[in-house]
């Protein structure tokens, strides 16, 4: 018997880069935290601005209120119980993240339809708290989505 392989049954030394490690990072209560104030970030961000969106362009307003009950629920999602659940969360939070993230980018550069006053204004204190928390959750996202994944193949052989 070759004893310098260890067996499939014999406890593993987990180093922090073995997918056990990485899974413990991307399902931590401390990571879901952070995904869940950045979701609260966006929210509250967009929430400041509703009303005005609202007036100016209603389907601007429509939209930031989509993406807020979004982010509420993607919140929730990641702070339940169930690991499914908590994987969809993460992708559903880090896709309307960088969906928002896009939305910010049109309306600086081109344009949306009735909506041209933002173009060229990159300095919005607002703006870029907003992209600094899409931008932070679309990299939880990737980060946990892929914990998740290389845990799921780890755990396939």
């Amino acid at each position: 018997m070759n004893t310098s392989t260890p067996s499939r049954h014999a406890p593993s030394t987990t180093t922090q880069s073995s997918p056990d490690a990485a899974n413990r990072l991307g399902d931590s209560i401390g990571l879901r935290l952070g995904g869940v104030v950045a979701l609260g970030a966006i929210t509250y961000i967009h929430g400041l601005d509703v009303k005005s969106k609202l007036d100016e362009v209603p389907y601007l307003g429509v939209g930031y209120i989509l993406l807020m009950v979004s982010c509420v629920i993607a919140a929730a999602l990641l702070l339940s119980p169930g690991r499914t659940a908590r994987r969809f969360g993460w992708q559903f939070g880090a896709t309307v993240a960088a969906l928002t993230f896009i939305g910010f980018v049109l309306t600086r550069t081109v344009g949306l339809p009735n909506a041209m006053d933002d173009k060229g204004n990159w300095g919005e204190t607002l703006g870029i708290w907003s992209l600094i928390t899409e931008g932070a959750m679309v990299v939880m996202g990737i980060v946990a989505t892929g914990l998740f994944r290389s845990r799921s193949a780890h755990t396939a052989r």
